[in-house]
Parts: C-alpha cells; sequence; structure tokens
C-alpha cells in the first residue's frame, strides 16, 4: 500500500508534507544554519495553521537537519503563539 503525501509548503528552510488522516510533517533543511528567529517564527506560524487547517493531532519534526543557532529561537513565543494551536 503507497502512503499518500501532500506537500503543502516549501521554501528555502524546510518542507511541510501531509499525510492524509495521519499527520503534519516538518522536514527541516541544512539551509536553516542561516536562519534567523523571524525566519523561524514564520515557518512555524505556517506550520501551525497548516495543522490547524488539516485537524491534525498529530505532527511529526524532522529535525535531523535542523541547524538554527538555538540563542536565535524564542522559546516563550512558540509557547504563546505555536503551542495552543
Amino acid at each position: 500500500m503507497v502512503q499518500e503525501v501532500a506537500h503543502v509548503y516549501e521554501d528555502e528552510w524546510g518542507g511541510i508534507l501531509y499525510r492524509p488522516g495521519l499527520y503534519v510533517e516538518i522536514r527541516w533543511y541544512d539551509t536553516t544554519s542561516g536562519m534567523s528567529g523571524d525566519d523561524f517564527q514564520a515557518f512555524l506560524t505556517r506550520f501551525a495553521d497548516v495543522v490547524v487547517e488539516h485537524r491534525c493531532s498529530r505532527c511529526l519534526v524532522d529535525a535531523t537537519s535542523f541547524r538554527m543557532n538555538p540563542a536565535n529561537m524564542h522559546v516563550g513565543w512558540r509557547d504563546e503563539h505555536i503551542i495552543p494551536k
């Protein structure tokens, strides 16, 4: 059985995939080494919108290629704006 995968968004930082009935997935790219905090927030906002749109209760974040400097992350912002979605 072949699993359907919809590529719903992609930019220089990564891709967002929807596996109908299963989950929404982020695949980060090595290019995230140049990602700013604002870039990270914009991508996560897009991701959260896709999760809400498809009413997914499960998410997969493939961070094996995630290279952004953790100092650029605003964890408080993520906890306030993304996690509740």
